[in-house]
């Protein structure tokens, strides 16, 4: 029997939870269609390092044990025959992974439950709720547990085993030096981690100062204990500088989605289903531009390229393709003047925010060839001549030109993955009247399934679709806004952005419309000020929970523009500097979400936080 279900307190929300293997591949929420055999392994490898006890630390072992190229071995094998409780993060590739995994435990009748999480006190509560129930259980953590402690956690069985699976960098160095987490990664990157020895970060308990009277020992017993105290300050001065040089930057690596795929395909179970859920996986790291296009071209064709070439075939319902793309959203899907005028990059190229934009954008348009009529026109209108007239002069004149992913189901017409994962970021992340986590997570797979089960017609894609257009518009007006009254302020080291009472602020609620918004922020003050190697802190007012009446702010930060255009890894020292700068300030601080570069102080502390941050970036650079 499968467990197929989301709860959330005492509210089931699976409806009918217990179904076949069968079933879970053909009636679920997770309907793949049948495996298909392949003779052929993924280039996986499960890290496991095991060097201390996670209760009393005690140390194991100093070095680290790497298995390559047994990922099914050390990981599937072993949650296949329990029943597996899989922590997914509310983000699009966490999703996609989570889809593809529960695919392939449908397939070999595994038992498993499906929890959202987003943010630590989620994480805890889950824990509590199944973590604690058997020793049996297996805890699989999607996108969710990476840079946190897991073992400093409440909830958590002893005896529990925690796999993290996930795609943010670095990883929490008491989740890699602990027996009862195992993180799975890939063997070829461990080594620029960077990761410090368990003997430098981690005190021997017995080396401890103990608390006998100093003027009850002996001159040379006291002499030695000094030593020991200047010794241990260089330690831990030792350690901080080394645990600051393997944390000071973030970024993200392989998509787990993508890594999921390859392991459902040295199983013999991908099909097109499952790449293209790993396909809008990846695009969802490019939406988000946390992700430069190297990399993921890199990514897409040393990872996808096989498997869009075995699902590309004439005749097939479902078809997969990689095809030249431009980066205009959704203008397939809406005129090419909205597109257009939505556009990060166009916009900033022609400072669509100045008075003279229009007129600039009309000019671009004429010197282009392409008249106003056929601009305001939906583009699936256009005859394929003129789509294609218009595709070949914005690709050679703006330099957006890209590899991306198509999806063709049945008649319908086609879709990109870049697109599908901007509408469900949306679906999954923005706060909707009165909807849950468990709502939200439904709800974007959902709008996967549905897609998948009715041949694309006849889905939620249009009201996502909606909203989507809805969002950006928002987007667009506040950086307009912002940019006009000159809002973005030099503050030392860094640029802020300070949004007051705004009408949208919802919309910065959702992470891949506050990551739009910040890359649209930074882009046009560089355009529009020449202001290229600073850092952008966004403050925007929030409401916590059961404080209503306290005023807080939250902060997010995004890299330099000059990092964006030239940084083909997008690591970022934001969360570091974050971390440091609260520390070092006293500022208590509160997380509604487990991405490091979001949090929530009291408005009160926004001076000293500013001050201390711009100390932190000052001694940082």
């Amino acid at each position: 029997m499968v467990l197929v279900g989301f709860k959330e307190g005492n509210v089931d929300f699976s409806k009918s939870t217990k179904i076949t293997a069968s079933q879970a591949c053909t009636q679920s929420h997770f309907r793949y269609g049948n495996a298909q055999r392949v003779n052929a392994r993924a280039n996986l490898c499960f890290h496991s390092v095991c060097t201390f006890d996670c209760l009393s630390r005690t140390p194991i072992s100093a070095s680290s044990m790497l298995i390559e190229d047994a990922f099914t071995q050390d990981f599937y094998n072993k949650v296949r025959y329990g029943h597996s409780i899989v922590l997914v993060h509310a983000d699009v590739d966490a999703v996609c992974a989570s889809m593809i995994l529960a695919y392939a435990f449908g397939c070999d009748n595994a038992s498993f439950t499906l929890v959202p999480v987003d943010s630590k006190a989620t994480i805890e509560k889950a824990f509590a709720d199944y973590g604690g129930v058997s020793a049996n259980i297996n805890i699989i953590m999607i996108n969710c547990g990476g840079h946190i402690s897991i073992i400093e956690c409440e909830g958590l069985a002893e005896n529990a085993i925690v796999y993290i699976i996930d795609s943010r960098r670095p990883f929490h160095v008491d989740n890699v030096y602990s027996t009862s987490v195992k993180i799975l990664a890939r063997s070829a990157e461990v080594e620029s981690w960077n990761l410090p020895a368990f003997a430098a970060i981690y005190a021997d308990s017995d080396s401890e100062d103990s608390d006998d009277d100093e003027r009850s020992i002996g001159s040379a017993r006291y002499q030695e204990r000094l030593a020991k105290r200047r010794g241990k300050v260089e330690w831990q001065q030792k350690r901080s500088e080394l645990l600051f040089n393997y944390e000071s930057k973030h970024w993200f690596a392989l998509p787990s989605s993508v890594f999921m795929l390859e392991l459902v395909h040295s199983l013999g179970k991908s099909n097109a289903r499952t790449t293209w859920l790993a396909a809008v996986g990846l695009n969802s790291y490019f939406a988000n531009w946390t992700m430069s296009i190297e990399t993921y071209t890199e990514l897409s064709l040393e990872h996808m390229r096989s498997f869009v070439s075995k699902y590309n075939h004439r005749g097939e319902s479902m078809r997969i393709s990689l095809e030249d793309e431009i980066m205009l959203p959704l203008y397939s899907k809406w005129t090419l003047w909205e597109s257009l005028t939505h556009d990060i990059t166009f916009c900033c190229a022609n400072k669509l925010w100045s008075q003279q934009g229009e007129y600039k954008m009309k000019t671009k348009l004429a010197q282009l060839g392409i008249s106003l009529e056929k601009c305001r026109q939906p583009f699936d209108t256009l005859n394929s001549d003129e789509r294609n007239h218009i595709f070949e002069q914005l690709k050679k004149d703006f330099d957006t030109g890209f590899v991306a992913f198509f999806c063709k189901l049945g008649h319908t017409s086609k879709i990109s993955a870049l697109d599908f994962a901007r509408i469900m970021a949306v679906r999954l992340e923005l706060p909707q009247s009165k909807e849950t986590l468990c709502d939200r997570f439904d709800g974007a797979i959902k709008l996967m399934s549905e897609y998948f089960d009715n041949n694309g017609s006849k889905t939620e894609l249009n009201a996502a679709l909606t909203s989507y257009k809805l969002g950006l518009t928002a987007i667009k007006s506040i950086v307009f806004d912002a940019i006009r009254s000159s809002r973005i302020h030099n503050n030392g080291n860094f640029l802020s952005l300070t949004l007051d009472e705004i009408h949208d602020d919802v919309y910065l609620n959702c992470r891949h419309l506050l990551h739009v918004f910040m890359t649209f922020a930074v882009s046009g003050h560089a355009n529009n000020k020449r202001k290229f190697n600073k850092p952008l802190i966004v403050v925007f007012p929030s409401v916590i929970p059961g404080e209503e009446n306290a005023r807080y702010s939250t902060i997010s930060g995004c890299m330099p523009y000059v990092d964006l255009v030239h940084d083909d890894k997008r690591a970022t020292i934001i969360p570091m500097a974050f971390k440091r700068a609260l520390k070092e300030a006293n500022i208590e601080s509160r997380r509604d979400t487990l991405d490091p570069c979001v949090f929530q102080i009291r408005r009160e502390d926004g001076h000293r936080f500013y001050n201390s941050l711009d100390l932190v970036l000052d001694t940082s650079s």
